[in-house]
């Protein structure tokens, strides 16, 4: 950069955000409106927007980056004040036509990070229980919100403020999403103090309905917390009670529990013991019913063996009565003696005598 250069950029104005800067996120530059030049420099840092707000309206938006103050930069900033139609001065005695090289506006800086742990609060509301009687209740709880579009948060303070100041900004957010919840409480039908007590479930319920609300102005809640619920005092103590019937029984039924499993761990080891001793007498069993059917097998072939030998004898036995007597018949019987079998011929003697 040469030395004409530098004073140029010095003769130039550029445009930041201060290095000292509160924790809300959005912060005006100035507290008084700006007159700023063409060629001037808006420089944006990381995780910023810059939006020029004009006749009240927020116009053109600048991202992360340094920019050069031009009409091409400004499409809408110069359609609300004419920038690029030339205005009639006097100089000198004479109307003569110029374009202007500067314009008056607010300049504000909105953050992009997620801010979190702020608080909320409704106000105490009317509901309607399904049996027609009502009953008071007012929430209260912490939120983590961020910007995703910065005009439409400048849009939403400057519906009250012609201009916006950063620590009011952020406790107006948070009087406006407790507004929100007021509106839709009565909305959601069938809503019980059970289910508002039940706050986990409820903040989920809740969360979508106020981020439809907010989205329109730019703002969407990461997280929506309830840390308080505001009953009447008969509605606190009935919700209190049931609170304790339920610890009680839950009490109840975890001791339960812990009996049926001592229980089941008793009923499991002896259950395993006899396992062991009905596995080694089914073994034991086992080898005595093999023996059993070994022996059982060799007396029957034994038996299968006699059988025959008997069958064998007998007709053996018959073949030799057969003859016998066909020899008493025919006479011839002292012959015959000879040749019959010594158990034959004693048969024979016993019964001759």
């Amino acid at each position: 950069m040469g030395f004409f250069d530098f004073f140029k950029k010095e003769k130039q104005g550029f445009l930041s955000l201060p290095d000292k800067y509160n924790s809300s996120f959005i912060q005006p530059l100035s507290v008084a409106r700006l007159e700023i030049k063409l060629g001037d420099h808006i420089v944006v840092p990381q995780g910023w927007w810059a939006v020029i707000v004009v006749k009240d309206k927020p116009r053109d938006v600048f991202e992360a980056g340094e920019w050069i103050i031009s009409l091409d930069r400004l499409p809408l900033t110069k359609k609300a004040l004419r920038l690029d139609k030339p205005v009639v001065v006097i100089k000198k005695g004479k109307k003569e036509k110029v374009y202007r090289e500067s314009f008056k506006c607010d300049l504000y800086y909105v953050s992009q990070a997620t801010f979190t742990d702020k608080l909320w609060q409704s106000d105490n509301v009317n509901l309607k229980l399904p049996n027609k009687k009502r009953y008071s209740v007012g929430l209260g709880g912490t939120m983590d919100f961020r910007c995703v579009e910065p005009s439409g948060a400048i849009k939403l303070f400057l519906y009250e403020w012609a201009r916006i100041e950063s620590i009011k900004a952020e406790e107006r957010l948070r009087e406006f999403v407790g507004e929100i919840v007021t509106e839709i409480l009565p909305s959601i039908k069938g809503i019980t103090p059970q289910a508002i007590d039940d706050r986990e479930v409820f903040e989920m319920q809740l969360l979508p309905l106020v981020n439809k609300s907010l989205s329109k102005y730019g703002i969407t809640l990461d997280k929506l917390n309830i840390t308080k619920t505001d009953f009447s005092l008969e509605i606190a103590a009935q919700l209190e009670q049931e609170k304790m019937e339920k610890d009680i029984a839950s009490d109840e039924l975890n001791e339960l529990g812990a009996e049926i499993s001592v229980a089941d761990e008793r009923a499991i080891k002896e259950t395993r013991k006899p396992t062991k001793k009905v596995l080694v007498n089914m073994s034991t069993a086992g080898e005595e019913v093999l023996d059993m059917t070994t022996n059982d097998t060799q007396k029957v072939a034994s038996q299968g063996d006699f059988s025959e030998n008997l069958v064998a004898n007998n007709k053996e036995k018959a073949s030799s009565d057969a003859i016998i007597k066909e020899n008493l018949e025919q006479g011839e019987t002292a012959d015959f003696e000879e040749e019959l079998p010594k158990v034959v011929l004693d048969n024979k003697r016993g019964k001759d005598e």
